[in-house]
């Protein structure tokens, strides 16, 4: 197994509430890993934490209990925050910067001077789509564009460890493939990414490993292809040279449609089912196209989650 870029051991953040100022746990004895290299998917209804998590971890909040460990056994010291690049949820920019003079500032704050950081700037502007309007003030540009100069921000210190809240916000449906291309890059050269998300399937594409935040507790910890494997719901099979009105004296269930003529889907929830038709199907000279498993969606999956927790 790689070693640990972050480490989350028992993390508990309260918030005040109500005239008693009662503490709520936000956040409750949360524990979990993310790898080095990988790509690690958070997922969370509105309210479940993930915000307030990404925030203790970056030091903008302040946890009650817990520890978060980076890179091995390092606090989070001003060292450690070098290494690390951060898009919030709802960034504030200055109105009266450029996209260009914006991303010099931020390389500033890094100590990136000189010729660096000016190619880094002009490679990151292109990088997300907004070289033709670097000189435009940001409080012109469109939500997109502004998720945009954020991402660029959160990179322009190269870092090792990339923690993104809901980078897809505000993107038009290119924009997100072009974006999402980007993390998907920035993973194949290693680039250890921490990613929440409310766009399952891009969290789908992207990551290793999930998570399930639900009321403030993981739910589940795990690799994505293990959750998903054995979630088959149904099987469909595609069926020709048999009447649908044949077909479906031998399936038992009805023919739902046709994409063409003489074509015809069965759609099975049993496994044996499945292979007591096909056998009848052949038997009566018909022929087996296609067998395709069809699996629940990560957003079923999750709901899943969500309403066993709220019960």
């Amino acid at each position: 197994m790689k070693p640990s870029a972050i480490r989350i051991d028992s993390l508990v953040k309260t918030f005040p509430k109500g005239f008693w100022r009662i503490p709520e746990k936000i956040i409750d004895g949360v524990s979990f890993e993310v790898h080095e290299g990988e790509a690690f998917g958070l997922v969370g209804h509105n309210g479940a934490g993930k915000t307030t998590l990404l925030k203790c971890l970056v030091g903008l909040l302040r946890p009650n209990q817990g520890k978060v460990l980076f890179f091995g056994d390092s606090e989070l010291s001003v060292a450690v925050k070098q290494k690390i690049g951060f898009l919030p949820e709802q960034p504030y920019f200055y109105d009266y910067l450029t996209g260009e003079e914006f991303l010099h500032l931020c390389a500033n704050l890094f100590g990136i001077q000189g010729s660096e950081r000016s190619q880094r700037v002009t490679a990151l502007l292109e990088k997300v789509g907004l070289a033709p309007f670097k000189d435009r003030l940001l409080r012109s540009y469109s939500k997109g564009m502004l998720q945009r100069i954020g991402i660029a921000q959160a990179l322009i210190n190269q870092p090792p460890l990339l923690i993104l809240d809901e980078p897809m916000s505000g993107l038009d449906p290119v924009g997100r493939k072009e974006i999402r291309d980007l993390i998907l890059d920035l993973k194949r050269r290693g680039t250890t990414i921490l990613l929440s998300s409310h766009i399952l399937y891009d969290v789908e594409v992207i990551c290793d490993r999930i998570g399930f935040l639900v009321a403030g507790k993981m739910t589940y910890c795990g690799p994505l292809k293990s959750l998903m494997e054995g979630k088959v719901k149904a099987y469909e099979v595609w069926v020709s040279g048999v009447e649908p009105q044949r077909l479906q004296k031998i399936s038992g269930v009805p023919v739902e449609r046709s994409v063409e003529l003489g074509e015809w889907l069965v759609r099975m929830e049993n496994l044996n089912n499945v292979n007591v038709v096909i056998d009848d199907i052949r038997k009566n000279g018909g022929k087996i196209l296609s067998l395709t498993p069809v699996r629940e969606s990560l957003e079923e999956i999750y709901s899943e989650q969500v309403r066993s927790m709220m019960k």
